[in-house]
């Protein structure tokens, strides 16, 4: 067991990481660093709202190991009202202005409204400002300890399911359906935010590593089963792809076959001004030349009648 002075040095230095991290998200929103804030041109960037949210998050896991009950709570609420009202955005399709209120957003990878930052970024800061606030609660030891087993474990859960994703490749592992997808600098400092708040020494209890083992287990369980679903997937629309390809092409060789005899057809009325009957003839023969499997068809039809 780490000793409970030790628990709170290592639980308070990653709360003053995630707020680093909000720091520098938002100062690169406001010097316009795209490095710091997508991490690669290809990714999602870190949100505004994310930003501040770790920021506001990592001060409120300061506070409460501060003793400082009063900021801790409203610093919680805060974090909790970013995570509820973005996800009541989402479920409800209504826009509440909170996206841009800060800052007016210039990147967009991957972000399917401007400044909305994804599902599970929203779900992660409900979960984490609903934690810190039940730790400043006077509810019973059991409940308190129920809440630091489930809720940090969940937060590391989600963010090791998203950096999961980005390292096997797997885009449903950080991103659910066609909604903003989480950064992988996101997902990092919720893992740090997760362990900051499990790692919080609580009076009287061990810390308990069965749920966070669990639940990561879960979480690597459901990447792989989606690196599956994606890759049968792909392999389906590739299959499918291929008959659309040879259905097109045989379309394309019959349209020009009927294109060839309607042109001779057309030509010889131009020419002529009507169709005489060895000129049909002719057009007869060179219509099943073009069409072989008539003549093979026809003659499968006398033998059988002989």
């Amino acid at each position: 067991m780490i000793p409970t002075t030790t628990n709170k040095k290592i639980s308070f230095c990653l709360g003053c990481l995630v707020s680093v991290l909000g720091v520098v998200g938002i100062t690169a929103w406001y010097f316009h660093t795209p490095f710091l804030l997508q991490i690669h041109s290809s990714f999602v960037p870190m949100q505004y709202n994310t930003a501040l949210g770790f920021l506001l998050g990592g001060l409120a896991t300061i506070a409460l190991l501060s003793s400082r009950i009063r900021l801790a709570q409203i610093l919680a609420v805060i974090v909790l009202l970013i995570g509820v009202l973005t996800l009541w955005q989402i479920v409800t399709g209504l826009d509440l202005h909170i996206d841009q209120l800060f800052m007016q957003h210039y990147v967009a990878v991957k972000t399917d409204t401007p400044g909305r930052m994804a599902p599970n970024t929203a779900l992660c800061f409900l979960l984490s400002g609903l934690a810190v606030l039940v730790f400043t609660l006077p509810l019973s030891a059991k409940s308190k300890a129920i809440v630091h087993d489930v809720l940090p474990s969940a937060v590391m859960a989600l963010a090791l399911m998203a950096m999961a994703g980005y390292i096997l490749d797997v885009e449903g592992a950080y991103g659910w359906g066609n909604l903003s997808r989480m950064a992988v600098h996101t997902s990092a400092g919720f893992f740090v935010l997760g362990l900051a708040l499990f790692l919080r020494p609580v009076p009287g209890q061990q810390i308990n590593f069965l749920p966070v083992v669990g639940l990561t287990l879960l979480a690597l369980v459901l990447t792989l089963w989606q690196l599956l679903a994606t890759s049968e997937l792909a392999t389906k629309q590739s299959q499918v792809q291929q008959q659309a390809e040879q259905f097109r092409n045989a379309l394309a060789i019959n349209l020009k076959i009927e294109t060839k005899a309607w042109q001779r057809m057309a030509d010889r009325w131009e020419q002529h001004g009507g169709t005489p009957q060895l000129a049909w003839q002719s057009d007869a023969l060179a219509y099943l030349s073009d069409r072989e499997y008539l003549v093979v068809a026809r003659y499968a039809a006398d033998t059988q009648s002989t």
